[in-house]
């Protein structure tokens, strides 16, 4: 039988109180959101070399272990930390792959995403709003069939045209097209149910 989620601001209550199975439900509810800005750091850089599933994996791993040590007192905070936690990961993992014979600067530009992320340029309640927004786009877009949610990360996150998109997915223009029209079509129901 399936439990009631609970909200992110009560597992993070319960977490702060020291509960580890709420903290570990915490991390997954943000984990799509995660890989959402790994991939979106790996595209333009070294995501033929390193996996945006292991870098999420990552940075779970190291938000259990220090969440000790973390400061904040709201889920935003939280959703901030996690960021930023990740964002180093991603940098490691960039530097890592740079020692390598293959030049990462060949393969495509390094892009740095902290103003599209809004980590330089808005007020703080601002940021905690867009990445408790960001979350759950996240995990809608989880619910999507792999194909749907690929094309609509693409077009809409990513900006690409819809020839690049088919080109990469292999598919017609019109299917991709489809594929956006569709997966968006059900991003716009579950946001309507909220």
């Amino acid at each position: 039988m399936n439990e009631p989620q609970a909200s992110l601001a009560e597992l993070f209550r319960q977490a702060r109180a020291g509960d580890e199975r709420a903290l570990g439900k915490l991390c997954e509810q943000h984990r799509p959101y995660l890989r959402l800005l790994a991939q979106r750091s790996l595209d333009s850089q070294i995501g033929v070399r390193a996996d945006a599933s292991d870098l999420v994996q990552q940075t779970m791993l190291s938000a259990i272990r220090n969440f000790k040590t973390f400061e904040g007192e709201h889920s935003a905070q939280f959703v901030a930390w996690l960021q930023i936690i990740h964002e180093r990961n991603v940098v490691d993992t960039i530097r890592a792959h740079t020692a390598d014979k293959r030049a990462v600067n060949r393969e495509g530009p390094i892009v740095d995403d902290r103003d599209q992320f809004g980590t330089q340029t808005d007020s703080p309640s601002a940021r905690a709003m867009r990445s408790e927004d960001a979350v759950q786009l996240a995990q809608a877009m989880e619910t999507l069939p792999e194909d749907q949610r690929e094309a609509v990360r693409l077009r809409h996150l990513e900006g690409w045209p819809i020839g690049r998109i088919a080109e990469t997915l292999g598919r017609s223009e019109e299917a991709s097209a489809g594929l956006i029209k569709r997966g968006m079509a059900k991003l716009r129901q579950k946001f309507q149910k909220l």
